[in-house]
């Protein structure tokens, strides 16, 4: 049986089900665990394009974490169900995250980048994940595709080195409409190395790597990470778990048992439970 640590509920602002329909939903999928990975709230001073439908919202957090609460004490003895949030890594407000995570204790974290420093001109963090379009702007105004990958390795690295959260999220998802690598060549020399080094800093830290499959139902049509990634990280011995990064009920472990029929094929033999 399956545990699921990434899911999200209508309190991402662009989720639906309340935590109780995502719990019961797992329950009757005979899920051992399931984790709460909401979106944490961003700092206040945080502009992004998604005009705040990408996180949860400082309103929002006493009430999802009620919710998840009360969820536990009814599934209590039918299957595990944890606090979490899904933590975007911010250097420019690091020590204001760190003070508002301090405020909200939880039972575990999910280590995510989905915004890449700044464009349009400095004024807006850059959401690397919001559309093909906002990702061509932010790509042409940063660099190219060169500079993009290896900032967004960067700050994996970066984050991982910071931080005790114990689940790295959809690691590599800046490929999410690199379809036909449109942009980038994800078998380039350049790109592993990225990669390479990037894990060795997930296995010195002690990471969790999540195989996430959401990403073979978004643009690019692949669970993340990709197949030569996970050799890679099967060659390291790096610990996995399942997620499906689900927005609703009925996304919760989903393709959980396909996906792990292909890992068994490759060599895997455990996932990593919380």
């Amino acid at each position: 049986m399956f545990s699921d640590y990434h899911t999200h509920t209508l309190y991402s602002n662009h989720g639906k089900g309340h935590p109780r329909e995502m719990a019961a939903f797992a329950v009757e999928k005979g899920l051992l665990a399931l984790g709460f990975s909401e979106h944490f709230p961003l700092p206040q001073e945080i502009v992004e394009p998604s005009q705040g439908s990408a996180n949860m919202h400082w309103d929002q957090i006493d009430q999802y974490t009620k919710e998840v609460r009360e969820a536990q004490e009814e599934f209590e003895g039918k299957i595990k169900i944890l606090l979490g949030y899904e933590v975007d890594y911010l250097p420019a407000v690091d020590g204001q995250m760190r003070a508002n995570l301090a405020k909200y204790p939880a039972d575990y974290w999910v280590g995510s980048i989905h915004i890449v420093d700044r464009f349009r001109s400095d004024h807006e963090s850059w959401l690397v994940d919001f559309s093909p379009e906002v990702f061509e702007e932010g790509m042409a105004e940063f660099g190219g595709p060169r500079a993009v990958y290896t900032r967004y390795y960067e700050l994996i690295r970066e984050f991982a080195q910071k931080y005790d959260h114990r689940i790295v999220g959809h690691l590599d998802m800046i490929k999410k409409f690199n379809l036909n690598k449109r942009y980038f060549d994800t078998d380039s020399e350049d790109y592993l190395s990225q990669v390479e080094a990037t894990l060795d800093v997930l296995k010195a830290t002690g990471k969790i790597v999540e195989i996430n499959t959401a990403g073979a139902f978004k643009y690019i049509g692949e669970i993340y990470p990709s197949d030569k990634i996970l050799q890679m990280i099967l060659h390291r011995r790096l610990p996995v778990c399942l997620s499906s990064d689900a927005h609703q009920p009925d996304h919760v472990a989903r393709e959980f048992s396909s996906t792990w029929q292909r890992l068994v094929k490759m060599g895997f033999e455990e996932v990593t439970g919380l």
